[in-house]
């Protein structure tokens, strides 16, 4: 059995987190102004300081099962007080970086969503399978009269396509949650109390209110940015789930320009679209001072604006009847939605995966109760 007070560094871990965007962690001294000025760090073995030494050490174990770094939303108001300039935001935000590419399955997964490089490659997959799936039951009518979707990708393929390959991302993701669970309990046990349901059940009304943002000094409008972002994503996976209800169950399709579920996913294009431009705003404003966007940011962000972007194209050109630019731009959407969900456990979407876990641990084992 390993002797756990050995310690044991592991210099080329550190290299991967500078090379993930925490290249000044050697800038810290230890000074501790990171913890006492982060508002949401418990009282308790707060953040990020303790973080910030294991990184430095190359503590690999240590700081990959260590929930505090998915606790973290990453506020910048950590590293605007720091007077060495380490940044201990971009810090922790590379450990969850490394974190996703370690716990992912398959592993080569989540390095290649790490890639800027990768992306034309993670596009080129959906894209052979789509139309591979296409070729078989579907048709092409570039000079149609009116534009059907059904016909160009008939809904009972294109749903089980989707479906099939959504479950198995979740599946995965799953799987990569109880490992990091488990390493959880491992760094900081706590004190089990209440149901872990329970604790699940409040980390979903911390993530509804998204109250943790609202602590932030130095990136108030994250709030804004992310709250559009967040509940115009959801507004259009409900819009979609209803879209299926209304066809299978009522055998209503397409749906009328003004009908509850077309506005509600039109006004979710409209909040998801204006988070995005915030957000990018954001980091440009940032780069270089208080933040630093990595690829898997961008990757995601690039992925994210494109279904946003190809999905309102295409609603517009199914009203106009413009068939030989229809179907080539409902293609793309596709792509890109493949994209977004399918690489969920390996993309900036694993960060809601992971951070709910490690909110629910926290709640679970009394870590959130510690703050003064």
């Amino acid at each position: 059995m390993a002797d756990p007070y050995v310690v044991r560094p592991d210099s080329g871990f550190t290299k991967a987190l500078m090379a993930l965007g925490g290249n000044t962690l050697n800038q810290c001294y230890q000074c501790a102004t990171c913890s006492v000025t982060c508002t949401i760090s418990p009282d308790d073995r707060p953040f990020p300081r303790k973080e910030m030494i294991w990184a430095q050490w190359g503590l690999k174990d240590k700081l990959l099962g260590d929930p505090d770094i998915w606790l973290c939303h990453r506020c910048s108001d950590c590293t605007v007080h720091c007077p060495r300039g380490a940044a201990p935001g971009d810090v922790l935000a590379a450990a969850r970086d490394y974190s996703i590419q370690h716990y992912a399955i398959p592993g080569f997964m989540g390095k290649a969503a790490a890639r800027a490089k990768a992306l034309p490659m993670l596009l080129l997959v959906p894209a052979v399978l789509i139309a591979m799936v296409i070729g078989v039951f579907g048709e092409l009518d570039l000079g149609a009269a009116h534009v059907n979707y059904e016909h160009f990708f008939p809904h009972l393929p294109l749903q089980v396509f989707f479906g099939v390959l959504f479950v198995l991302a979740l599946v995965f993701a799953w799987v990569s949650s109880t490992r990091i669970w488990k390493d959880m309990n491992r760094i900081s046990p706590g004190t089990p109390s209440g149901s872990i349901f329970g604790s699940f059940l409040a980390v979903v009304k911390d993530i509804l209110t998204h109250s943790h943002f609202k602590h932030c000094e130095e990136s108030r409008g994250r709030f804004l940015s992310h709250t559009l972002t967040f509940y115009g994503f959801l507004g259009l996976f409900i819009t979609t789930c209803g879209v299926v209800v209304s066809y299978y169950g009522f055998h209503y399709y397409p749906l009328a320009l003004f009908h509850p579920l077309k506005v509600l996913g039109n006004v979710s294009t409209i909040a998801l679209a204006a988070g995005l431009i915030l957000i990018v705003g954001d980091r440009n404003a940032k780069a270089g001072t208080s933040e630093t966007s990595t690829s898997r940011d961008w990757n995601f962000i690039v992925i994210l604006a494109a279904v946003t972007v190809t999905g309102l194209v295409t609603e517009v050109l199914r009203f106009a009847n413009i068939a030989a630019i229809a179907y080539p731009v409902y293609y793309v959407h596709l792509v890109f939605v493949f994209a977004l969900l399918i690489y969920l456990p390996y993309s900036r979407f694993a960060h809601l995966v992971y951070r709910t876990v490690a909110l629910v641990h926290a709640k679970y084992t009394g870590r959130d109760l510690a703050r003064g």
